[in-house]
């Protein structure tokens, strides 16, 4: 757009991709792109303004370009949830409780962009859309994993270029861990698994603090917050585990094993 070229956009045109099936995989793909974002948007952003493309488009380059800047704040809305339900609990802040309540209409518009995307392509879509709880915690639970590489991508911090690996799986079968003994899925695991864990207890201890205190405002997200952390902090052990074990059985087996 900055070259003049104009967009159409087709909304019956659909473009499926293949997520990693390992959640560590899925994780350093997320990194990535985050990282990616960020520096994309920390060159271009300010020849965006500088140009003469219309006032809308400039502010529609800025959301997209800036829509990963999110992941921090959602790390930090976690991490004080569980003390706020404490300061709550000791009285004089009603009114600002009160005000920043109206925040949580921003949710609206998050579920409005999937529920759209999803009754486009899915002709069951109602059965789907009433999954996106789960899709909101696991998004709460690559919070830690994407607030890093926001702020690598800010701080222009070098990092490696981590591969997603493809491992060409068109439908379910018996065999869905195969790929696991493959020496391209990762085995190697991150500080970042540590942090989640903790914060996955940590949440577990703030949502019985809110069933104490009878706070039930701030039940829904500690437990969306503790199913993401733990589902991805489990996972991501448990896949790493189970790669590492498949692929020493499999070298044992094979000393020129290759895949």
């Amino acid at each position: 757009q900055l070259r003049g070229w104009k967009f159409k956009f087709l909304p019956y045109v659909t473009s499926p991709a293949e997520l990693p099936s390992e959640i560590n995989a899925l994780k350093a793909q997320q990194f990535r792109w985050t990282k990616g974002a960020v520096e994309v948007a920390r060159k271009m952003l300010w020849k965006v303004w500088k140009s003469e493309i219309p006032f809308h488009i400039k502010v529609h380059s800025t959301f997209h370009l800036t829509n990963n800047i999110v992941f921090p704040f959602i790390f930090l809305a976690g991490l004080f949830n569980v003390p706020i339900v404490f300061i709550k609990h000791q009285g004089g802040f009603e009114t600002y409780f009160a005000i920043m309540s109206v925040f949580v209409l921003s949710f609206v518009g998050s579920f409005l962009f999937y529920f759209y995307a999803q009754k486009e392509i899915y002709s069951d879509w109602r059965k789907r859309i009433l999954l996106f709880p789960l899709f909101m915690s696991g998004s709460m639970g690559f919070a830690v994993n994407n607030t890093k590489a926001v702020i690598e991508g800010l701080f222009k911090k070098k990092s490696e270029f981590v591969r997603t690996p493809k491992f060409a799986i068109q439908s379910e079968s018996k065999n869905n861990f195969a790929w696991l003994a493959k020496k391209y899925a990762p085995a190697k695991l991150s500080f970042v698994v540590i942090i989640e864990a903790l914060l996955a207890l940590y949440f577990v201890f703030g949502i019985f603090a809110s069933l104490y205190f009878v706070e039930l405002a701030a039940l829904p997200f500690q437990i969306l917050f503790g199913m993401g952390f733990g589902f991805t902090s489990f996972l991501s052990l448990k896949h790493a585990w189970m790669a590492r074990k498949m692929q020493k059985f499999s070298t044992e087996l094979n000393p020129q094993f290759e895949a």
